[in-house]
């Protein structure tokens, strides 16, 4: 057992799972640009704030052992994104360490991205996403997708799968996506 001032997390599920943590609009609160050239200012991303209680949790589950991965799409066009979404994690979740730092062009599949920069994983590939369009494609592909709420999305109503709230307290946050995790790793194991 892996061992934590909060909670616990089996070695069976630190074994077996890895999840992977989007940045725009799951742990960055996301702003909407007043068009295209906005999203490739220079300073545009780096300003972004956080939801903090989806940061506090997310290092929760690092410093309880869990494999954590950022998991950022980005636009290939521009010439700050990349420098300003490390520098963000540099400051607000350092405890994603750059190997783990998994970034996307916007016009490829977050699945296979991650599946062709981290590697092929024979446990459980978990999406934490606030986008349903990544969450279809990720569990489509065999992986599992949890939505964050963070009271802009879910309007449509087209994710019907694994949801939790940005809104919770960090620590029952991350006690949320384990609880889902586990419920995974039940069915996976039966």
């Amino acid at each position: 057992m892996n061992y934590n001032a909060k909670f616990v997390i089996p070695e069976t599920v630190i074994q077996r799972c890895r999840l992977f943590v989007d940045m725009d609009g799951t742990l960055v609160v996301w702003k909407h640009a007043k068009n295209v050239e906005q999203l490739l200012e220079e300073g545009y991303f780096r300003t972004m704030p956080a939801y903090n209680s989806v940061v506090e949790a997310v290092k929760l589950l690092i410093d309880a052992g869990l494999p954590v991965y950022s998991l950022s799409a980005y636009m290939t066009e521009s010439r700050y994104a990349l420098d300003e979404k490390n520098g963000w994690l540099d400051e607000h979740i350092p405890e994603i360490n750059p190997e783990h730092r998994v970034f996307c062009p916007c016009t490829e599949s977050k699945w296979q991205h991650a599946c062709d920069v981290a590697g092929e994983y024979e446990g459980i590939n978990i999406l934490l996403d606030d986008y349903s369009l990544n969450l279809h494609d990720w569990a489509e592909n065999g992986g599992v997708a949890i939505k964050l709420m963070n009271g802009v999305n879910g309007t449509k109503g087209s994710w019907q799968g694994s949801k939790v709230s940005r809104f919770r307290p960090a620590e029952h946050l991350a006690k949320d996506i384990l609880g889902l995790i586990d419920r995974e790793l039940q069915k996976d194991a039966a």
